[in-house]
């Protein structure tokens, strides 16, 4: 009996390509605050980079480790392209509701923005 490979995704892609580049300017994020959970480290840390590298003015990063979100800062403001961003961090436990409602305000008051463009809570 003749089995058949059905493979509904053509082309793999191991690195970021042009159409989701973070400097292709349909994906610019000039000008806007974001809020990204879990931005010490692994994929919430590579998302507030990508953020930065896009043209991001503004950034609240929380995670559970001050050492971790502390260090993710330094090189965040490193990337930017153009305008630094403004990187805020804060300590919180994204399961604890009051915490994250505390750090969300913290990003306002920071960035003294009425409003947060984008949130990533990569869950």
């Amino acid at each position: 009996m003749a089995t058949f490979k059905l493979d509904f995704v053509p082309t793999y892609h191991h690195d970021t390509y042009d159409r989701i580049s973070e400097v292709n300017p349909d994906l610019s994020c000039d000008g806007k605050v974001v809020f990204i959970t879990g931005g010490g480290r692994g994929i919430g840390r590579e998302i507030a980079k990508a953020f930065a590298v896009a043209g991001a003015k503004g950034m609240l990063i929380i995670g559970r480790t001050g050492t971790e979100l502390l260090s993710a800062v330094k090189e965040i403001k490193n990337l930017s392209t153009g305008t630094p961003v403004s990187v805020h961090h804060a300590e919180a436990d994204i399961t604890d509701r009051e915490a994250v409602a505390s750090a969300f305000k913290q990003a306002i008051a920071a960035q003294a923005s009425k409003s947060i463009e984008s949130i990533d809570c990569e869950l």
